[in-house]
């Protein structure tokens, strides 16, 4: 008995442990300068780029190298890129040589605007208006197998405008752009995330809590950022009604872990415990609704073990 209970410890002891360092030694990231389909459309390639480069400005979690490392690492890809079979060996070695974890790199087409005939909110007059289409076609490789693990075209429309010149359509595109690129973040880099407090009670059980992340992860709290322009009314149209006025929090997960021993092998197991809801950002703070887990939560207070939170997929 008393060498299970040791052994059981040990295990403990050993996830936590790695767990810290996890926590502790942020991911080494290199964003490649992102190219675009046509050289008029640089400049927006290049907001692109700086949008993409935001995600990922978290010291605690991530470390952008240099642009002297990615534009070195920009030449290799390309020479490589004219033979499909060396690209994934390239990345791997030229990866490890400078440093990074994860290579990223992406390729913008010119942003499409659009007229359309829309009825206003103020009135029943028709009134022409404009929006612009965002395409990035994002790519994340990882350097330990030089294999791509993320590749998605991501997709953006903005909200309407009644001028297609001056810079409210991009400025609201890249906004949204953000966001997507904040959600595709969290869900291949998912941040492990603790309580700190249980905030308010109700018939006993923790109703409110606050954990340790917040407005760099999660930026605002809501699935869809309300971006400039989203909620002028002049803009507004029964077509696009609402522009951030129907948006809902993001919600997470409560995640009790266990390390279990058979075969000589050490496995881990994370189990769904209960869920969490957004309510306010408080700087390096998140407060969150307990919908459900209250008991899970008062009985790790009581044990002294630790739950997490995780982001949901979205």
């Amino acid at each position: 008995m008393k060498k299970l209970l040791f052994l059981a410890l040990t295990l403990f002891l050993l996830f936590f442990v790695s767990l810290s360092d996890a926590q502790t030694s942020p991911t080494h990231v290199a964003i490649i300068p992102f190219t675009c389909s046509n050289p008029n459309a640089v400049s927006v390639a290049n907001l692109v780029q700086s949008e993409v480069a935001s995600c990922f400005v978290n010291k605690d979690r991530f470390y952008l190298l240099d642009r002297g490392v990615t534009e070195k690492l920009k030449n290799e890809l390309e020479a490589a890129k004219q033979n499909t079979s060396m690209y994934a060996k390239v990345v791997a070695e030229q990866g490890h040589l400078a440093g990074a974890e994860y290579i990223i790199t992406g390729i913008v087409d010119p942003m499409d605007i659009e007229e359309s005939d829309n009825k206003s909110l103020l009135s029943t007059t028709t009134i022409v208006q404009y929006h612009g289409i965002l395409h990035l076609l994002l790519e994340i490789n990882a350097v330990e197998t030089g294999k791509v693990m993320y590749s998605q075209p991501i997709i953006v429309t903005s909200a309407d405008f009644t001028s297609k010149t001056g810079s409210s359509i991009l400025t609201n595109a890249l906004c949204k752009l953000k966001t997507q690129v904040q959600i595709e973040v969290r869900n291949l880099f998912p941040p492990i995330m603790t309580i700190v407090k249980v905030e308010s009670e109700k018939k006993g059980l923790p109703e409110k809590i606050l954990i340790n992340s917040g407005s760099e992860m999660f930026d605002n709290g809501n699935t869809e950022a309300v971006c400039p322009g989203d909620k002028d009314i002049k803009n507004m149209t029964l077509t696009k009604l609402g522009g951030g006025l129907f948006n809902h929090k993001i919600k997470l997960d409560l995640i009790s872990t266990e390390m279990l021993q058979a075969g000589g092998k050490t496995y881990r197991r994370d189990k769904i415990v209960g869920e969490l809801k957004i309510e306010s950002i408080d700087g390096d703070l998140t407060l969150c609704s307990v919908l459900t887990g209250g008991q899970a939560i008062k009985d790790s207070m009581t044990s002294g073990s630790v739950l997490y939170v995780r982001s949901k997929k979205e």
